[in-house]
């Protein structure tokens, strides 16, 4: 029964931090890495598709658990249902969680060599995002942040199938290039909380209405 309850209450907590990033990096990666089931053998493809859900259920958690506990502030405003704020879980707690979810993410590349540049990547890139004022910039944090974490989370998804020519693939970085340019629409609902924080997005730097026209007629016909 405790046992029971405990992987209850770790599955809420992985809800909790992960829900709002599934449709941005969880479901993604893995419809993508579908793209590979038709030149794979059925019984390899289905065990290499279990292991790109493990990879990227792992990325999401470990970026999330960091992201937030650096951004408790913002998350009070922003989104107060998240663990950390609605008093689920302690700041401590989640770190603890953060280190060992780290630690269970590099267990693949460790395996799967190949994909290790994107994984240290990644790892960088969360450190940057979550603990730098430069990680908050409309720059940084999405024509950067979000262009190479993108690469970092397609690029394995297809290398981990099996693909080898997806290692070298020009479609993954348009695609990468893409979402860094788009990314900017969700900075738009967050104003307040980013203010709190000192993040520097489009929308702050430039004011709602202009930052709107830069997106419609720079941004949005660039990507």
């Amino acid at each position: 029964m405790a046992l029971r309850v405990a992987l209850r209450y770790e599955y809420e907590l992985f809800m909790g931090f992960s829900w709002r990033d599934w449709s941005a990096s969880i479901i993604p990666s893995c419809l993508f890495a579908l793209g590979a089931l038709k030149d794979l053998p059925y019984l390899v493809a289905m065990c290499n598709y279990l292991l790109v859900v493990l990879w990227v259920l792992l990325y999401t958690y470990a970026f999330t658990l960091f992201t937030q506990s650096m951004s408790p502030e913002e998350d009070n405003i922003n989104k107060p249902d998240r663990p950390i704020p609605s008093g689920k879980v302690s700041i401590d707690s989640a770190l603890k969680r953060c280190m060992i979810s780290w630690a269970a993410f590099f267990t693949i590349p460790a395996f799967h060599t190949h994909i290790f540049p994107e994984a240290i990547t990644w790892a960088l890139l969360t450190c940057f995002l979550g603990a730098t004022e430069a990680g908050g910039h409309w720059i940084g944090k999405n024509i950067i942040g979000m262009s190479i974490g993108s690469w970092t989370l397609l690029s394995p998804s297809r290398k981990l199938m099996g693909l080898q020519e997806a290692q070298n693939s020009w479609h993954i970085i348009a695609v990468s290039l893409w979402a860094g340019l788009i990314s900017q629409f969700q900075d738009f609902r967050d104003q307040e909380g980013d203010r709190k924080v000192g993040r520097t997005t489009l929308p702050i730097c430039f004011g709602d209405c202009t930052a709107r026209y830069i997106v419609a007629f720079t941004i949005t016909p660039l990507a």
